[in-house]
């Protein structure tokens, strides 16, 4: 007899519909369909790093490094958000593959750096939600003379709010002369 009462509450509880044990919570926590835009405070830090030749890493980092920056992701940029909350701020970037949806993100972008001279590959893999977003980048050097890389960074960030407006260039200018 209890055998019969404990598989009939098995049953009753397979075929519950979900209705007050969470379902809603779950369904509220979907992220967005695109990478969210706003303000974002990243926190990365290099878990991987090697020489891919025999010369002088032009890019220098040690594995521990840990580095912050803000970047703002226009609405417009839901599917190929601003290379600088993956990379930092000094890069040009376009997208060889984009795929920011439903909570993830894997893309690819080919990018190019003052002072350096060849390209910058960076692989990004990772989840966001409506406020964050945790990764990895894995970016390697193809340069012109020795000096090759490869290293990978973990990335954190938090979305802050709305972008922050950028001073204008004049007033920035000012602020350096005077300082």
């Amino acid at each position: 007899m209890r055998i019969l009462i404990l598989a009939s509450l098995c049953l009753v509880a397979a075929c519950s519909d979900g209705a007050g044990d969470g379902g809603d919570q779950a369904a509220a926590a979907e992220p967005p369909a695109t990478f969210p835009a706003g303000q974002w405070d990243v926190t990365s830090e290099v878990t991987a790093f090697r020489q891919a030749d025999k010369g002088a890493p032009k890019i220098k980092f040690a594995v521990g490094d840990k580095a912050t920056n803000s970047a703002c992701v226009a609405a417009s940029e839901g599917q190929k958000p601003n290379p600088a909350l993956f990379l930092g701020e000094g890069y040009q970037c376009s997208y060889q593959t984009a795929y920011a949806r439903k909570g993830m993100v894997n893309e690819t972008l080919s990018c190019t750096r003052k002072g350096l001279e060849g390209a910058v590959m960076a692989n990004v893999e990772g989840h966001y939600t409506a406020d964050s977003f945790d990764g990895t980048a894995t970016t390697s050097t193809s340069l012109y003379t020795d000096g090759d890389v490869v290293f990978t960074r973990k990335l954190s960030a938090r979305r802050t709010g709305e972008c922050q407006a950028a001073a204008p260039a004049a007033a920035a200018e000012g602020a350096k002369k005077k300082g």
